[in-house]
């Protein structure tokens, strides 16, 4: 190259960002999960790949103790779109994922409003980023690690309900002022290696450069020093600089250099950069902060060889694969002194780099996801967003991941049922099935939001499967089934010809219970709630009841059955009663003899949904509870109850009445003459099985001289007909009894009333 020949100012080809769309859907997650409100700077890492002048960036997650997603700042590295290409393990600068890409690390700033996006100083955050890389120039780092002088800045804000999200890239570059200068060669900007360079020297440089980079990595080896002497070749450190740099002792011999076929000891120091420029006139964006490093050696004559390096692919290529094509280019810069320029301290740093090309306005791109994602993954996650919103500020304590993984059976389809799932499904919760005997009528799709004018058509739907299937129309992400069946009911005696079918129903039933976490009580009679309450009793799941009157209600959670071992949670916890309970009466058969609004669940429409809500909410803050299965019932007023929780400690038992709007709070607690949970009902059930169920159907007593063990080991004869007035349920229990002892004692107080009255005549 001629040494007088004219310069022309250096310019160089812009960097160009893209973000790639796994890059906002990691970013929308960890908004969502860990970041919150916190618009911290996040330390994020991107690639720019050679001959291709796009930097781009995604993040990943790094794998937690659990199988959620664990995404912190720390965890977070840059790879490739390409899944099949995609190594979390290569998490280190060094350890790039992809073949022929350069790390470059950066940071995150996410704002919470667009307002806030908007306003942000833009020119004080590039300046702040480009004396990070000033300062690891002149302290040394960037001469050990070339890695320092690459650095980009994403600004962002997401727009999460829309899956919008607006962003601007940054690449800081530190700018010279006069500009740098380059020398033509023959009418040549950037000529080509092999127009600077024989054939087989040019592959040899090619050789010698690729061998380097694959030995230090391609953050390290993205800038590096090259010395040519004799026809050799011999890459070099940016630490060896210095050295190359003493070896041409005097001006002359730089002047003289002269790029010819053999090269010569008088050659200007070559730099190498991977180049990332397409471009046949403009080397890449990167070769600013290279510049950079060198003005600030001491050593750094004014002109310098650098060797745009376009060939890097990955690997050390062969002499075939260099001989099919060359893309390095050559030049000759004059350094502009560091004395004379402006970047002589942090204060006079000029800073330029925010990338403004492609159609965003402004350099303010937007990243619109909507159209491009599966409609059912957009339905799913944005079901649980007000969810995940609710612990930036209100709740930050709720486990949404255990609500969600509960599984509900719900035993009833009608409006209790229908307002139920609706309330657990915007809870997030992804597993519901229905029990219901009963069809669609057009009485129903007025007050049970499940159901449609078309259900009832042609004899109507089997309500269980419609509303599960209609679960699912509403957010495909449910598994939701349905179960046509008819509870079996205490004081409903089955003809012989429905045994069998009856038998099979119990057994489904008792499946059902044992593979669901929560079971509703949500039909429209008493007694049909009897088998469901021993079944939740027996297999210790959460039981929760909803009951309706004209405008009252009543919304309730069962004790859970403390297990057999003394060591467990249940430890000194009284249990919580269940829906029979409170009763001294055993359910029996009210549905016969009756008038048309009895009919009929004849309430104020309110009601309804008001009861379901609480129900559904008494369950999710009973799962929420540290105390788990067997939390205890909050009594207290609401400051003692928020002191258990964002949500509260559950209460037993919760009744309103529309009449007064008002509600109570209610404890009561395990019966031991229950005829639906106390220990003779259970150990009947375990004993004999359907053949109890059977008794209790049909209120049928046992032969004379059969037992049945009763409570803490003792007997129990049962006679072969019911006391007057009782059924086999309260004679089994001991409630016979019970009210016989209390009858008895009002006689007696009758009598000595009757007395008293006679002595007062005299």
């Amino acid at each position: 190259m001629e040494s007088q020949a004219p310069t022309q100012v250096l310019n160089f080809q812009p960097l160009r960002s893209r973000v790639d769309g796994e890059f906002w859907s990691a970013l929308r997650a960890h908004k969502l999960h860990y970041a919150m409100l916190s618009t911290s700077r996040l330390d994020i890492r991107g690639h720019y790949q050679c001959t291709r002048p796009r930097v781009r960036a995604m993040l990943s997650t790094a794998g937690g103790d659990d199988s959620r997603p664990s995404v912190t700042p720390q965890s977070w590295f840059a790879v490739d779109a390409q899944p099949e290409s995609f190594n979390p393990s290569a998490s280190s600068m060094g350890s790039p994922p992809l073949l022929g890409f350069v790390p470059i690390t950066g940071h995150l700033l996410n704002t919470n409003t667009i307002e806030e996006f908007k306003q942000l100083n833009r020119r004080q955050l590039l300046a702040e980023a480009g004396q990070r890389v000033h300062c690891a120039i002149i302290t040394g780092q960037a001469t050990s690690d070339p890695a320092l002088l690459h650095y980009f800045v994403l600004l962002s804000f997401g727009d999460l309900k829309k899956y919008r999200f607006f962003y601007q890239v940054g690449f800081p570059a530190l700018a010279s002022d006069p500009p740098d200068r380059y020398e033509c060669y023959r009418g040549t900007c950037m000529p080509l290696l092999t127009d600077v360079y024989s054939p087989v020297l040019a592959a040899q440089i090619i050789q010698e450069c690729c061998s380097y980079i694959a030995a230090v990595g391609p953050a390290k080896g993205c800038a590096f020093a090259l010395q040519c002497r004799e026809g050799s070749f011999r890459t070099l450190s940016l630490s060896e600089w210095e050295s190359l740099c003493t070896t041409i002792t005097t001006e002359a011999e730089a002047k003289a250099a002269v790029v010819d076929d053999g090269g010569g000891e008088g050659d200007p120091p070559t730099i190498v950069f991977i180049d990332s420029s397409t471009s046949d006139t403009m080397p890449g964006w990167t070769l600013r902060n290279v510049l950079a490093w060198a003005r600030c050696q001491p050593c750094t004559p004014k002109r310098i060889r650098v060797l745009c390096f376009r060939d890097w692919h990955g690997v050390v290529p062969s002499e075939d694969v260099i001989a099919g094509s060359i893309h390095s280019r050559m030049l000759v810069v004059h350094v502009t002194p560091a004395a004379s320029t402006q970047a002589t301290g942090p204060d006079q740093l000029t800073v330029v780099g925010w990338d403004r090309g492609g159609k965003a306005k402004h350099g303010i791109n937007v990243a619109d996801l909507s159209s491009t994602m599966d409609p059912y993954k957009v339905a799913e996650t944005s079901l649980d967003l007000n969810l995940k919103l609710m612990r930036w500020r209100v709740a930050p304590d709720v486990q949404l991941e255990r609500i969600a993984a509960t599984k509900c059976l719900l035993l009833g389809a009608g409006t209790l049922g229908c307002y139920v799932a609706r309330t657990l499904l915007g809870w997030g919760i992804r597993h519901v099935t229905f029990v219901d005997g009963g069809k669609v009528t057009f009485s129903n799709p007025p007050r049970q939001p499940l159901f449609e004018f078309d259900d009832c058509l042609d004899g109507g739907r089997p309500k269980a499967e419609c509303a599960a299937e209609k679960l699912r129309r509403i957010f495909p992400g449910v598994t939701s089934r349905g179960y046509n069946l008819s509870i079996p009911m205490p004081g409903h005696p089955m003809p012989p010809s429905e045994v069998d079918k009856v038998r099979e129903t119990v057994t489904q039933l008792d499946a059902l219970v044992a593979e669901h976490d929560a079971v509703f009580l949500l039909t429209d009679s008493r007694e049909s709630r009897w088998l469901p309450t021993l079944l939740g009793t027996k297999h210790r799941k959460r039981v929760l009841c909803a009951a309706l009157g004209f405008e009252s209600f009543v919304a309730m959670r069962h004790g859970v059955l403390p297990p057999a071992s003394s060591t467990s949670e249940a430890t000194g916890v009284q249990r919580l009663g269940c829906y029979f309970c409170n009763d001294v009466v055993a359910p029996q058969d009210s549905l016969s003899d009756r008038t048309l609004d009895q009919q009929c669940t004849v309430t104020r429409p309110g009601v309804a949904p008001v009861a379901a809500a609480l129900a559904v909410e008494l369950l999710v803050s009973w799962v929420q509870s540290p105390e788990g299965l067997y939390t205890a019932a909050d009594n207290g007023g609401d400051d003692t109850s928020r002191e258990f929780g964002s949500l509260g400690r559950p209460p037993h038992q919760i009744r309103g009445y529309l009449s007064d709007f008002g509600q109570h709070k209610i404890t009561g607690q395990a019966y031991d003459l229950c005829t639906a949970c106390s220990p003779i009902i259970l150990n009947s059930y375990e004993q004999d099985g359907f053949d109890f169920l059977q008794r209790v159907f049909d209120n049928m007593f046992v032969p004379d001289g059969d037992n049945i063990d009763g409570d803490q080991g003792k007997q129990q004869q049962l006679p072969l007909s019911p006391p007057p007035g009782y059924n086999y349920l309260e004679s089994l229990t001991g409630l016979a009894k019970l009210h016989q002892d209390a009858d008895a004692l009002l006689d007696d107080m009758s009598i000595d009333d009757e007395d008293d009255t006679f002595e007062d005549d005299f």
